[in-house]
């Protein structure tokens, strides 16, 4: 595959030097957490809800929910929601581990 160029190359840049670093956090924590476990584990851990409702608590909701808080004229309730979105991963942790072991 080519190297890229322009934009291309900016953004695999900025990739590189702040998501990449996150990438491979997650990546190694769940190696760590599943090791030794069985492909039936490994895909009940990666459960489809568990992925969906992270998946948006990605950076396109966030923006939208500022956005939504900044028109409102209440920028500060942006951190109510971002604090949230840290709370409720920790339900969906446990709820990660026990559909492991019950497979």
């Amino acid at each position: 595959m080519p190297a890229a160029t322009g934009l291309a190359a900016v953004l695999a840049r900025v990739y590189s030097a702040v998501y990449a670093p996150q990438d491979r956090l997650v990546e190694r924590y769940s190696e760590w957490r599943l090791r030794g476990a069985s492909p039936a584990e490994r895909l009940a851990w990666h459960d489809r809800t568990t992925v969906t409702i992270v998946a948006n608590f990605g950076l396109s909701t966030q923006l939208a929910v500022l956005g939504i808080c900044l028109a409102a004229g209440s920028p500060a309730a942006y951190m109510w929601v971002a604090a949230g979105c840290v709370v409720a991963l920790i339900p969906l942790a446990l709820r990660r581990e026990r559909l492991r072991r019950r497979r």
